[in-house]
């Protein structure tokens, strides 16, 4: 049942703007709270940011103790 907004629309090219849909209950996933890929890539990079200052932080204090 389409909507009244979009009867007269022939293809999803020509819509430019925001529909302003929204969903209610997020991403699941067998019926469990789902990460979406945004979600998955800033956890990557605070992994790696982390990953990194610690490899910085142990560099610098083995260069310190020589």
């Amino acid at each position: 049942m389409p909507s009244e907004r979009f009867r007269n629309v022939n293809s999803s090219a020509v819509v430019t703007r925001d529909l302003g849909h929204k969903p209610t209950c997020g991403v699941k996933w067998k019926r469990k709270q789902a990460m979406t890929s945004s979600q998955l890539e800033e956890m990557r990079g605070r992994k790696q940011m982390e990953t990194r200052s610690k490899a910085a932080h142990l560099s610098q204090e083995s260069s310190n103790a020589i």
